[in-house]
């Protein structure tokens, strides 16, 4: 079979390639540094009109989750001193699988299958937490049909979750003694899970971050901090947004501390990672952890100043090309024209990065069932400039006409907004206070 050469792409190979396992939107920024530096990248996804297909130098359109088929194809395709490493921005735990199957075949850096397992079934993790004495609430396996109430009559309020797998905040609620839908809870919350079980977790009080960052040789990295915003218990606390910026030093040495004490832990390795910390006293309480960044994560990164795509390729590479750059301005997303299908992608040049004050971002949901119209978010940013002259960076997740609704999970989000304050306090109040109907409506 020959190689299907992009015309969009510039610049010279050099002949060693990069395997991207799914070709989205989210792929996209890795994929286009992945040719800035130099490597030719193999996609697969199964979407034939995947826009991460469009720049790569070849699109096998094939499931992210057939792990064995991918490595057929790989197979077929590549010799294996050819395969510099392999990747995913893929939160799914079987896209995942495929990932840490493929860089375990041609032995390559990057996430492996213990690493995959060791994060992706909270049992496990918070097992091998406990025992090297990292504080993680309390916690239960209970299978659908099981029972709440001895668990109840000891904590008063638990919360539900997958205990293997689940993404974003599906099956996640709280829920109290005497709840009549707990047994409904807890069945949502076995549905979401891989294996068909939930996590009753201890309640704990407190602020709640987000701490992302990476390790490469054993050496942890924390890239970012962010306060993490989640609407109420009543709407499976779907993720609102970040705000990063505004952390006194004890909340910031304690929150790095907990990161290099949990990549260690977990044998993390080669990898993102991302922590859900909630902070009560002088207490630092893991409540969720996971090998890739944030949901979104990498957005407000980049717009910080972090060199996070060019990161996420050297991480996974062998040779000249993997020790990660140092954090600092990030590199020019520009090695090569985009393609129109995505247009819709606002990324900040790096022109308009900001590399002081406070950074958010924040998720936009529909309020209500129906079809998406686009206002024309650009028109309604430019006001915002001249009136505020303050930088605000838009994104449209769903296409015009698409089918939205209000969010179960992070799945449901229609779009969502990026801005930067000074002062670094008042960062979360401005961007929640730009009205979501001004960018667009549901018909």
């Amino acid at each position: 079979m020959s190689y299907k050469y992009n015309p969009r792409g510039e610049g010279k190979s050099d002949g060693r390639w990069l395997i991207v396992i799914g070709g989205s939107d989210s792929q996209f920024p890795y994929i286009g540094s992945a040719r800035d530096l130099g490597l030719n990248t193999l996609v697969f996804d199964r979407d034939p009109a995947a826009v991460g297909g469009e720049i790569a130098h070849h699109h096998e359109v094939c499931s992210t989750h057939d792990a064995g088929e991918i490595l057929r194809r790989c197979e077929e395709l590549l010799d294996p001193g050819q395969v510099a490493g392999c990747m995913t921005s893929s939160s799914h735990q079987k896209a995942l699988a495929s990932t840490a199957a493929v860089v375990e075949h041609y032995g390559l850096r990057g996430i492996s299958r213990e690493t995959v397992r060791r994060t992706t079934d909270k049992d496990l993790w918070k097992e091998l937490l406990r025992d090297a004495d990292i504080p993680t609430p309390r916690w239960e396996r209970v299978e659908r049909g099981g029972e709440l109430g001895k668990l109840l009559d000891q904590e008063e309020a638990l919360i539900l979750k997958p205990a293997s797998g689940g993404v974003g905040s599906a099956g996640v609620s709280l829920v109290r003694k005497g709840d009549p839908e707990a047994e409904r809870l807890l069945w949502e919350a076995c549905e979401a899970s891989s294996d068909h079980s939930a996590l009753a977790e201890r309640w704990v009080e407190g602020p709640e971050y987000s701490v992302d960052g990476y390790v490469s040789r054993g050496n942890c990295r924390v890239a970012g901090i962010s306060r993490k915003y989640v609407r109420g218990a009543d709407e499976n606390f779907v993720i609102e947004g970040y705000a990063m910026g505004a952390l006194d030093r004890d909340t910031e040495r304690l929150l790095k501390k907990t990161a290099v004490r949990v990549c260690r832990a977990l044998e993390i390795d080669h990898s993102f990672f991302s922590l859900d910390v909630k902070v009560s006293g002088h207490t630092a309480w893991v409540v969720d952890l996971g090998p890739l960044l944030d949901a979104k994560m990498d957005r407000l990164l980049w717009y910080a100043g972090r060199s996070v795509y060019e990161l996420g390729v050297r991480l996974a590479l062998r040779g000249e090309h993997e020790w990660p750059v140092e954090d600092g301005d990030a590199p020019p997303f520009n090695g090569f024209d985009r393609p129109e299908a995505w247009s819709k992608v606002a990324m900040p040049s790096p022109q308009t990065l900001s590399f002081s004050g406070g950074k958010a971002l924040r998720f936009l949901y529909a309020e209500r069932e129906g079809k998406l119209r686009d206002d024309g978010p650009l028109s309604f940013l430019k006001k915002v400039d001249s009136v505020h002259e303050l930088p605000f960076t838009f994104e449209l997740e769903k296409e015009e006409g698409e089918t939205v609704r209000p969010p179960r999970s992070v799945a449901d989000t229609v779009g969502w907004l990026m801005h930067h304050s000074v002062p670094a306090e008042k960062v979360w109040a401005r961007i929640q206070a730009i009205d979501a109907e001004e960018l667009f409506s549901v018909l």
